[in-house]
């Protein structure tokens, strides 16, 4: 089963539009795929969303249930800060590691600066369309 790093952008795009992200909730849901994520990657998650221009957008439900959901099929790992910066914007970096340690497939994002690499230590780094469409053709 495939293993992916998701950034905080796609769940907060998830949360606040119906599409192309939410439907990558779904597939999660079912089990169709490893979500890998660190404590830095979910304490990112959590400030992002409780931000003013986030917070008033989005439903308590919603976050919560994103929050559990995340909790209960997600896979935690430990990952150590790297000094090097490997992307244009080094806070990208803790996906890159996170998806290196674990020895992830895909890192799924609409972040510029992590999609420019296009891969890293053998993750390929998808839009959420791209994904879609990859988990499709799996399922």
């Amino acid at each position: 089963m495939l293993k992916v790093v998701i950034d905080a952008n796609v769940w907060i795009s998830a949360l606040l539009n119906p599409g192309t992200a939410r439907e990558i909730i779904g597939f999660l849901k079912k089990g169709q795929f490893h979500l890998i994520y660190s404590a830095q990657m979910f304490d990112e998650l959590l400030k992002v969303t409780d931000r003013q221009k986030f917070a008033k957008k989005l439903s308590a439900a919603d976050k919560a249930d994103l929050i559990d959901l995340i909790k209960q099929r997600g896979i935690l790992i430990a990952v150590k800060r790297k000094s090097e910066a490997i992307s244009r914007d080094p806070k990208d970096d803790q996906y890159l590691a996170c998806a290196q340690i674990a020895g992830c497939e895909f890192i799924v994002s609409g972040d510029m600066d992590l999609l420019a690499l296009k891969e890293h230590a053998g993750a390929r780094i998808v839009t959420p369309a791209q994904f879609l469409k990859i988990m499709s053709s799996i399922n």
